[in-house]
């Protein structure tokens, strides 16, 4: 009876010792606690992103460029933004598999240009298309959500669409000055996915070039994943608390990719020695079709003119969802063009966006972005001088209408105004009256052939005021508007017809042409200046000879010491004030202007 009971209370007293072990064993624990609801807790939130542009320092200074001063201010901001967000993270690796819809991500790694996964079994899962086309097939059902999967079901959503897509066109451009703006402007964090996206387009640093971002975008269709309702929906049976655990923990919260975005996108680095003045000018008007319309056209000669002209391209979807990476420049523009006004094929595009949603709440996700980083803009400084009554309503142009690329004698004191682009115009009438603007197709009767102009004027002898010549933007090409009325019967022709073909700037193109009274014995001259803006000759209408090449600096137009308030020239024009003749000289970034005649030469710099 003893033994029995010594038996008995031994066994009691390994079983108490047995359950206090167990209590005192953490891992043991918390192994037997632990839910998917806790690891996913334990992983946490997002924290709601900041976007604020806070000035830290500001400093100004000037310069003098081509005989026009600029007042410069450089300004350093402190800014913050986010990249995801229900816009969607950008996509600047074409090959990264992980990305689909339904994909389990790791929350810390989304500011990487590929994100870690959670790679665990998963269970079943229906994914669909934003395009009503009629597709019977419009959505899919997986046993397992996989990338083979997924992809199987995107390809028989697919495969039963009518495979036309929305032209859909997103055109955005910004000034690009540091590789901080840079990753901020694509929405990039700058120490992760900001490198992948540098690979291919790396950002020229030197003060003497300006640079804009481009980015093209074009989407095709949309694939979502439907909203989890429970975490049954995104787990295995047989996966387990603590396979998920090896994944999510505090500051590594559970994701998955709810919707891709598929198309084609075109990132581009535009860099030129011009002024960010022309730059961006030009950039507007090669790309405004797509602005205004969503179309894929693009007009290259808008940007070919400027100097040092380089373009670096990264670029995927479209075309045999080819990836692209060049460098281009105004000789290999036209190819550019071709790939971006080709038609896309919906087969063809490649994931360009996702949005991603926490597996704790289901709510999109966004990271925050901080850098700091300088800008310097540089504005004209106006000359303070009062111009002459039959101008003084040319004051105001450039804040209103912007900075003069060309300006055409319609008839006498009637002046066509041009952009830098060439597309638009204002017109100047003799009783100080400006009007429009308009387009190109409200010129004469429409038919002008030419998509910009660059130079242009009327041709006038002692005894005919004849049709007026519209050049283009590179200054080697025209087209005559016949009685300043008609388009319908003429041609655009090379330079080297114009005027017998002597022109001394053949070559290169010019960027001015005016009706000009340098001596009696030709009163109805016509001044052309070449395209760099250091240089005119002057055609006589009597002879018919063109004279030889001339720097503006030191010649013979700046008579009775009145030198040319400006270095380099731009557009030209006629104007008639009273009984004197007045050749209109325009500086070469169309900011400001000077009245030229035989007697007194140049007058002072008047401002736009």
């Amino acid at each position: 009876m003893l033994k029995r009971l010594l038996v008995a209370t031994f066994c009691a007293l390994l079983i108490v010792m047995s359950c206090k072990k167990d209590k005192d064993d953490p891992m043991k624990q918390n192994s037997a606690s632990e839910t998917f609801e806790s690891v996913i807790e334990e992983g946490g939130t997002f924290t709601p992103v900041q976007k604020s542009t806070i000035v830290v320092d500001s400093s100004s200074s000037e310069k003098t460029e081509d005989g026009q001063r600029w007042r410069c201010t450089t300004t350093t901001y402190d800014a913050k933004d986010g990249a995801g967000g229900d816009g969607g993270f950008p996509m600047f690796n074409p090959n990264a598999n992980v990305i689909y819809p339904g994909s389990l991500l790791q929350g810390s790694s989304l500011r990487k240009a590929t994100p870690d996964v959670i790679a665990v079994d998963r269970a079943g899962g229906t994914i669909s298309y934003d395009i009503i086309d009629g597709n019977d097939q419009s959505s899919f059902t997986v046993d397992e959500v996989k990338k083979s999967s997924i992809t199987d079901a995107m390809n028989a959503i697919i495969g039963q669409s009518s495979g036309v897509i929305p032209a859909n066109f997103n055109f955005t451009y910004k000034n690009i000055q540091s590789r901080q703006q840079f990753a901020l402007a694509v929405q990039a964090d700058y120490e992760n996915a900001f490198l992948e996206l540098e690979g291919y387009l790396n950002l020229n640093t030197d003060k003497s070039y300006s640079s804009y971002l481009v980015q093209l975008n074009q989407s095709y269709y949309t694939m979502s994943f439907d909203i989890p309702t429970s975490k049954d929906q995104l787990f295995a049976e047989n996966v387990t608390p603590e396979d998920l655990a090896k994944y999510v923990g505090p500051g590594n919260p559970a994701t998955y990719v709810s919707d891709v975005t598929y198309g084609r996108t075109y990132y581009m680095l535009i860099e030129s020695t011009a002024s960010s003045f022309d730059l961006e000018a030009g950039i507007r008007g090669s790309f405004s079709a797509i602005a205004s319309s969503g179309g894929g056209s693009v007009d290259a000669s808008y940007l070919s003119t400027l100097s040092n002209l380089k373009i670096q391209v990264f670029a995927y979807g479209g075309e045999a969802s080819a990836t692209l990476r060049t460098v281009v420049d105004a000789s290999t523009l036209d190819s550019l063009v071709n790939k971006l006004a080709s038609a896309g094929d919906i087969r063809s595009g490649k994931p360009v966006s996702y949005v991603v949603r926490s597996v704790h709440d289901n709510r999109v996700v966004a990271v925050q972005l901080a850098n700091q980083y300088d800008v310097t803009n540089c504005v004209p400084i106006g000359s303070g001088n009062t111009p002459p009554a039959a101008t003084s309503h040319w004051e105001g142009i450039v804040e209103d209408f912007g900075a003069i690329g060309a300006a055409v004698n319609m008839r006498y004191n009637r002046i066509a105004l041009f952009n830098k682009a060439g597309n638009r115009y204002l017109v100047s009438e003799d009783n100080n009256t400006l009007t429009g603007p308009y387009e190109l197709s409200d010129l004469g009767d429409g038919q002008i052939d030419l998509t910009s102009v660059g130079a242009g004027g009327v041709h006038r002898t002692p005894t005919v005021t004849g049709g007026v010549y519209f050049f283009n933007l590179n200054g080697n090409a025209f087209q005559e508007m016949a009685g300043a009325t008609s388009f319908s019967n003429t041609s655009v022709k090379n330079i080297g017809s114009f005027h017998g073909g002597g022109c001394p700037f053949n070559a290169q193109g010019i960027s001015g042409m005016a009706s000009i009274n340098v001596v009696s014995y030709n009163s109805h001259g016509v001044v052309v200046i070449n395209k760099e803006g250091d240089e005119y000759s002057i055609y006589n209408t009597q002879s018919k000879q063109w004279q030889a090449a001339h720097t503006i600096a030191g010649s013979g137009l700046e008579v009775n010491g009145n030198k040319a308030p400006f270095t380099a020239f731009g557009a030209a024009c006629y104007m008639r004030i009273g009984t004197i003749d007045y050749t209109v000289f325009f500086n070469k970034q169309g900011t400001q202007y000077s009245l030229w005649e035989k007697v007194d030469g140049f007058s002072p710099a008047y401002d736009l």
